[in-house]
C-alpha cells in the first residue's frame, strides 16, 4: 500500500462543542484505505470515497476522512500508516492561531533557478509550527501553478503563438481533454507531496481559496473570445473538478457543497472562532469579462446576507470580533491605471493586459470595488468590528489602510486594514520592477469623495513593499478582550520578523 499524497489536513468548521477537520488521502487505485486510529479526545467520523483519479484513467484513489474535537483538546492526535500526527485544538473561546501563504509554485520554470531552496518557508513555518501550534493554515490562492500545462500537455503546445481568432477556433478533442485532466491531477499530487509543504499540510487544518493560477495565468480577464473558447472552457472545466477535490476535499460529481459554504456558492465562512470569524471570498469562479464581473450578483447578495446576519458576539467572547476577509486579488494596491491605459491604445491583446484586469484596481472594476468598500465600512460601523483583508498575488509583501471620513462610519468602521503576503515559494519581481513599484507604493488614492486607501510603511528602513519571498503569523492576543492581532511577516534569509498590530480600537 502506496500513499501517494496526505495526509491533507482541512478545516471544516467548529460550534460551540465540536472542532471538525478532515484529513484528504491519496493511494494508488488498487491499494485498500489505510487504517486511521484516533487517541481520545479525538473522534473519527465518516471515510468517504472521493473520487478516482485521473478521472479519465483512474491511476490513484482520493479519500476524505473526518475527524472532530472539543474545543480545548489541546493538542490531539491520530496515526496513520504507522505515523503519528498530533494537530492544535484552540481553547473554548480562543481565537486560533494562524498563518497565511499564497503563491506556492513558480510561473516559469526559469524562475526555479533563481531560488536555492524553493520550500525554505515552508520549513522555517513547520519550525515556528512546533515552537507555538498554530490552528489553522490560511491559504490564499496559487495553491498550485498550471503555467506548465502549455508545455507538457502535447494538444496545446504551440496555441499560445496562434492569433487570437485562431485560438478561439480551436476544439478539444477527447484525447486533448484527457491529457488536461492527468495533467491537473499530477500537478496537484506533485506539488503537495514534497517533503517541506506536505510537512505543514499534514500537521495545520487548512483554509484555501483558488485564485488564477490554479486555472490558469489570468483567468477570467481575457478578451470574450478566449474566454470562450474551447481550450479556456476545457482547462477551467478540469481545474474546478480538481479545486473541488484536493482544496475543499468534496466528493466528485458536484451534488456536495462545503460545509462552511455561503448558500451553495464557493465563498466560505467560519464563525465563532473565538472573537475571529474569517471570510474567504472565490475571486475566479464567477470572474468573467462580460458582462465584466468579479462576482456574480446573485452570490454578493449572498455574501452580503451572510454578513448582515452574521453576529460579532459569542457566549464566550463577549467583546466584538474582528471579521479577516480572504482575498486572493488585493483590494488596496499600487495604481497600475497609467500602464493598463497604455497598453489598451495598443493593438491586440498585449502580454500583461490579463494581469492588469485582474486586479481591484482595474477601470473595468472600480464599480464592484466601491460598492464593496461601502459596505465594508457600513459592517464595520453596525457591528463595532475590526476588518481585516487578507491577500497575496503580487510577490511582495505590503501593508496598507482604507480609510473614510464618511459621518456614517464610526468607530473601528473607519479604517480596513490590508495584509498582503506573496509569495510563500514563488520569487519576488526583478530588482528593477520593485524600484519603480515602490517609487510609487506612496501615492495615496482617492478612492472616492471622503474614503482614501494608502499603503503603509513595512520594512524598518520605512519601505512599503517586502522585496522577499515572505509568509504571514496571525497571532491573537492572549488577553481576547483587548481585542488585538499580532500580524508577522517571516521573511526569507532575515532571523526577525516584521510586526504591525492590528487593534479592534484605534
Amino acid at each position: 500500500m502506496a500513499i501517494r499524497l496526505g495526509p491533507v489536513l482541512q478545516f471544516r468548521g467548529c460550534t460551540g462543542s465540536t472542532w471538525r477537520f478532515s484529513a484528504l488521502i491519496v493511494t494508488d487505485i488498487g491499494d485498500d484505505i489505510p487504517p486511521l486510529k484516533t487517541v481520545s479526545p479525538l473522534q473519527q467520523g465518516n471515510t468517504v470515497h472521493l473520487a478516482d483519479i485521473p478521472f479519465s484513467n483512474p491511476r490513484y484513489r482520493a479519500w476524505r476522512m473526518e475527524l472532530s474535537a472539543a474545543p480545548g483538546s489541546g493538542v490531539v492526535t491520530f496515526e496513520l500508516a504507522g505515523r503519528r500526527y498530533p494537530v492544535h485544538i484552540p481553547a473554548v473561546g480562543q481565537a486560533p492561531k494562524m498563518a497565511y501563504v499564497s503563491c506556492n509554485g513558480f510561473s516559469d520554470p526559469k524562475l526555479m533557478k533563481s531560488v536555492t531552496h524553493p520550500n525554505a518557508n515552508w520549513s522555517r513555518m513547520r519550525s515556528q509550527h512546533d515552537e507555538q501550534g498554530y490552528h489553522l493554515l490560511l491559504m490564499g490562492g496559487d495553491q498550485v501553478y498550471s503555467d506548465s500545462i502549455w508545455g507538457k500537455v502535447s494538444a496545446l503546445k504551440g496555441w499560445l503563438e496562434k492569433s487570437v481568432d485562431q485560438r478561439q477556433k480551436v476544439k478539444l478533442a477527447t484525447a486533448a481533454l484527457n491529457q488536461i485532466d492527468s495533467f491537473f491531477a499530477e500537478l496537484y499530487i506533485e506539488r503537495w507531496a514534497q517533503q517541506e509543504p506536505a510537512a505543514m499540510l499534514a500537521a495545520v487544518p487548512t483554509v484555501m481559496m483558488w485564485d488564477d493560477h490554479d486555472i490558469m495565468d489570468g483567468w477570467g480577464s481575457y478578451p470574450e473570445k478566449l474566454h470562450g473558447s474551447d481550450v479556456h472552457k476545457g482547462i477551467f472545466a478540469a481545474a474546478r473538478r480538481y479545486f473541488h477535490l484536493f482544496q475543499q476535499q468534496l466528493k466528485d460529481g458536484g451534488n456536495e457543497f462545503h460545509p462552511a459554504s455561503i448558500d451553495g456558492t464557493m465563498n466560505l465562512q467560519f464563525a465563532g472562532l473565538g472573537n475571529v470569524s474569517i471570510l474567504a471570498l472565490d475571486l475566479r469562479s464567477e470572474r468573467q469579462p462580460k458582462p465584466m464581473q468579479i462576482i456574480a450578483p446573485d452570490s454578493w447578495d449572498k455574501i452580503y446576507a451572510w454578513l448582515e446576519g452574521w453576529q460579532p458576539q459569542t457566549a464566550h467572547e463577549p467583546e466584538p470580533q474582528h471579521l479577516l476577509i480572504l482575498s486572493s486579488i488585493p483590494l488596496a494596491y499600487l495604481d497600475l491605471s497609467y500602464l493598463e491605459s497604455l497598453l489598451q491604445t495598443l493593438p491586440g491583446q498585449q502580454e500583461l493586459e490579463d494581469d492588469l484586469l485582474d486586479h481591484w484596481r482595474s477601470e473595468a472594476h472600480r464599480q464592484e470595488r466601491l460598492r464593496f468598500i461601502h459596505r465594508l465600512f457600513d459592517l464595520a460601523t453596525e457591528k463595532h468590528c475590526r476588518i481585516t483583508l487578507l491577500s497575496g498575488d503580487v510577490h511582495v509583501g505590503a501593508y496598507a489602510v482604507i480609510e473614510s471620513q464618511l459621518a456614517r462610519h464610526r468607530e473601528q468602521g473607519k479604517a480596513l486594514y490590508q495584509l498582503v503576503s506573496s509569495g510563500v515559494v514563488h520569487p519576488v519581481p526583478p530588482a528593477l520592477v520593485r524600484y519603480v513599484l515602490e517609487s510609487v507604493a506612496g501615492r495615496e488614492e482617492l478612492v472616492e469623495k471622503d474614503i482614501r486607501a494608502r499603503q503603509l510603511p513595512l520594512t524598518r528602513k520605512g519601505n512599503y513593499l517586502l522585496g522577499q519571498r515572505n509568509w504571514l503569523s496571525i497571532e491573537p492576543d492572549e488577553e481576547a478582550q483587548k481585542g488585538r492581532l499580532w500580524c508577522k511577516w517571516y521573511q526569507e534569509d532575515e532571523d526577525e520578523p516584521i510586526c504591525k498590530v492590528i487593534n479592534w480600537r484605534e
